[in-house]
């Protein structure tokens, strides 16, 4: 990694349902990146990417939550947003409304995903962090991180994406993860997908959370808590003993301080 990092002045963009649904985990996120001497605070301003505005047609209201994310662009050096959704929706789908070509420029290189601004900025996968959790887990791979941020690489395209997210699970000692075949089916949720189709949306989400529960798989870890959500309201529905976590309270729970 370069030392310039350490330099970096780094946003931490909270989505809107983790602000209200699990701020224990985007706390943990934080002093995770803290505890890697990183300079990062909360961008208490920024409440929502706008996301399900623009999915369901309202695109000026929509605009409003694009404008408080371009005022601040010019302030940090990097905003990482701890949603693939929400990243893929600046990074790729804000151009759409966007003319100036240099604004899109500087959106690609400065607003990144939890795993990705920890693999490709931060090279974590190449650091000595003591990392220990003694789990048998497996990973929610949620469709925006996998198909749109390429966090890996899904079995429908031809292409040698590198699995980055398991690549950072992979330094966790005594951490083992389990695979499911089809692991890369989307789990349902889809935001507005799940309230306009809801019966598919819930079939879709228990046919993948079979897979895990056969396998006797109880502990899962995702990148986008909208879709761990998901999963767990329907665990709760069936009596299953299902644990979720959001990547970044994982990588906090295994700091070596760190006794549960």
């Amino acid at each position: 990694m370069s030392k310039e990092i350490f330099k970096s002045k780094i946003g931490l963009f909270v989505p809107c349902y983790m602000d209200l649904l699990y701020p224990e985990a985007a706390l943990k996120s934080l002093k995770f990146l803290e505890h890697l001497n990183l300079n990062v605070s909360f961008l208490y301003n920024l409440t929502c990417c706008g996301q399900p505005f623009f999915n369901s047609g309202e695109t000026e209201k929509g605009k409003f939550f694009m404008d408080q994310v371009l005022n601040i662009l010019n302030e940090y050096d990097y905003i990482i947003v701890l949603a693939a959704s929400c990243t893929s929706m600046v990074k790729n789908h804000y151009q759409n409304f966007i003319s100036d070509i240099s604004t899109q420029t500087e959106l690609k290189n400065k607003v990144y995903e939890f795993t990705e601004f920890l693999y490709d900025i931060y090279k974590i996968h190449k650091s000595k962090i003591n990392l220990v959790q003694n789990k048998k887990v497996s990973i929610v791979y949620s469709c925006h991180g996998l198909r749109e941020l390429q966090l890996a690489k899904s079995s429908e395209l031809r292409t040698n994406n590198i699995n980055k997210v398991k690549e950072i699970l992979n330094i966790i000692q005594g951490l083992e993860i389990v695979e499911v075949e089809m692991w890369d089916e989307c789990c349902g949720f889809g935001g507005t997908f799940s309230y306009y189709e809801n019966d598919l949306s819930v079939k879709m989400g228990k046919d993948l959370l079979n897979k895990f529960i056969n396998k006797n798989i109880n502990t899962l870890i995702g990148y986008d808590l909208s879709c761990l959500t998901h999963l767990k309201t329907i665990t709760n529905k069936q009596n299953e003993n299902v644990e979720f976590f959001y990547i970044g309270e994982i990588l906090y729970n295994s700091l070596s301080f760190i006794t549960e």
